[in-house]
Formats: structure tokens, C-alpha cells, sequence
């Protein structure tokens, strides 16, 4: 009691009212605010605190080791899946789809690489192929007594005309009598519809096809050789044939052959020439001197 004004005392903490309107409003939003941040602030040191333990820092640690590990055998498998697909494309797709394989001269010369059986069997059904030239492997390799055999099968004519090494044969022939004998045998109407390979179907095959066009068909050595070129073309090589090969054939088997054909051909227009001249000449004459009639 309050002598000096006779009233009771109010209880603690009744004695201020708390502030009201606009001020009141601000000052419990800051207060709410930080409580909340407070708060907040607590449970992240918690969780801080929590990772930071040894336990949970290693259990972490093995987390990151298996989600790269799981990164490293995702790559490898697509890295080794790819492989397999490249791998199968580049020697699988020799078994069902024809290698190399390309038209000379439509409906009578084809060219190409070694086949397998099936695509084999394709060409010569599609092409009605009557002989078969091949220009790589010895006549007893393993490789040629299967296509051998196979042409066999089918009925087709088998020409061998192997352009290898020949030093160790008999009768070892010169890289251009070689390239003059396939020629022939690509010129030859009898062995047509032709298919003519080497291996790859590179090389050989290519100079065989320049030497056919330069020879009997009066190429030039540049139209023959730009007619590879637009194709499958020549691989140029330190040791072995390529083009400085064909230049060789060129100047020394094909240009003598041309001049030899055209003398051949002067001599026999001349032969001819004389031929009608003696006839003309042993014709009886009429009295005004102009050959008889031979007309009875």
C-alpha cells in the first residue's frame, strides 16, 4: 500500500502498456524476424557441427567415391559399347554388303576388292558375272583356293593374274607384262560381265583399269588416271606400284603399242591401195581404151 496516496501498487509487469499502431506493428515483425533467424542459425551450426564429426565427413567421402565411380563405368561402357559398334561395321559389314565395289563399264566390267562369300554371290547373281579376275595372292594361298572354288560353284571362269613378286618364280614376269595380260583380259568380250579385284581394292585394281583404258581405249594417261582419281584413286607409296608405275607402262607398252597399231594399220591401207591398182590395171581394155564392161 502507498501510504502518501492510499491506493494499491500494480502487480509487476502491468505497470506499461505495450506499444500499439504502426510502431507496434514494426517492432513484433523485427522480433518474429529474429527469433526465426535465431533459430535458424542454431540448426545450421547443428548441422555443421554434424558433418564435421569424423563418422559423417568419411560417410560423405564414400559418397562422392561412388558417384564417381558410378561417372567412370557409365564412360567406360559407352566408350567400350561404341568400340564394338566400330569394330562390327568396319569387318562385319564385309560379310553382307560388297567392298570396294564399283562400275567400269556399265553391263561389262565391275571392279572391287576380295569378297566374302555372300556379297560374292550377290555380285554374280546381280551381274550375271562370267569370269572372275583376280589380281592378288599366290594361286595355293588359302584365300584364293576358296574363291576358286566358289567360282567354281557358281560356273563362273576364274582368271588368276597374280601382280606380286614374282622373283622367286621360274618364270618370274616384269609388274608390266602383268598389267598388259589383265588388260587383255578386261578386253576381251568373251569373259564379259567382268569383275576384276586385287585385296583392297586399291592399287591393283586401279592400274589395271588405267592400263585397260590407256591400251584399248585410247586414253590419254590423265583421263585414265582422273577417272581412278574420281573413284578409289591410287594410295601413293614409298615402295610398290602407283602412278609412277603407270607413267612407265604408259611410255614404254602403251605409246609403242599405239605407233606399232598405226603402222600396222598405214601398211595394210597401202597394201590395199596397190591391191586395186594391180586390179585396175589387168582389166581388159575396149577399143577406145576404157576398161570392159564386166557385166555379161
Amino acid at each position: 500500500m502507498d501510504d502518501r496516496e492510499g491506493i494499491s501498487s500494480p502487480p509487476p509487469g502491468r505497470g506499461r502498456r505495450p506499444p500499439c499502431g504502426f510502431r507496434g506493428v514494426l517492432l513484433g515483425s523485427a522480433a518474429h524476424f529474429l527469433a526465426r533467424r535465431g533459430r535458424a542459425l542454431a540448426e545450421g551450426d547443428e548441422l555443421r557441427l554434424a558433418a564435421d564429426h569424423p563418422e559423417n565427413r568419411l560417410a560423405g567421402g564414400f559418397d562422392l567415391m561412388s558417384t564417381r565411380r558410378k561417372w567412370v563405368r557409365l564412360a567406360f561402357s559407352i566408350g567400350l559399347a561404341a568400340l564394338a559398334a566400330h569394330l562390327i561395321w568396319r569387318h562385319g559389314h564385309d560379310y553382307v554388303f560388297p567392298h570396294q565395289f564399283a562400275e567400269v563399264v556399265p553391263g561389262k566390267i565391275y571392279r572391287g576388292a576380295w569378297q566374302k562369300e555372300w556379297p560374292m554371290r550377290q555380285i554374280a547373281r546381280d551381274r550375271k558375272i562370267k569370269t572372275i579376275l583376280a589380281l592378288a595372292h599366290p594361286y595355293d594361298s588359302a584365300i584364293a583356293v576358296k574363291e576358286r572354288a566358289l567360282s567354281k560353284e557358281l560356273g563362273i571362269n576364274w582368271v588368276h593374274v597374280p601382280i606380286i613378286d614374282q622373283r622367286s618364280s621360274e618364270q618370274p614376269k616384269t609388274i608390266f607384262e602383268l598389267l598388259d595380260e589383265a588388260a587383255a583380259v578386261l578386253n576381251d568380250p568373251a569373259n564379259y560381265p567382268v569383275f576384276f579385284h586385287c585385296h583392297h581394292g586399291l592399287n591393283r585394281v586401279s592400274m589395271v583399269q588405267i592400263a585397260y583404258r590407256t591400251k584399248y581405249c585410247g586414253w590419254t594417261l590423265k583421263q585414265a588416271t582422273d577417272e581412278v582419281a574420281s573413284s578409289f584413286g591410287l594410295v601413293t607409296v614409298n615402295h610398290g606400284p602407283d602412278y609412277r608405275t603407270m607413267t612407265n607402262y604408259y611410255d614404254n607398252w602403251v605409246l609403242p603399242y599405239r605407233d606399232s597399231k598405226t603402222s600396222e594399220a598405214t601398211a595394210v591401207a597401202a597394201e590395199k591401195a596397190d591391191e586395186r591398182a594391180v586390179s585396175s590395171d589387168a582389166a581388159p581394155l575396149t577399143a577406145a581404151g576404157a576398161p570392159a564392161s564386166t557385166r555379161h
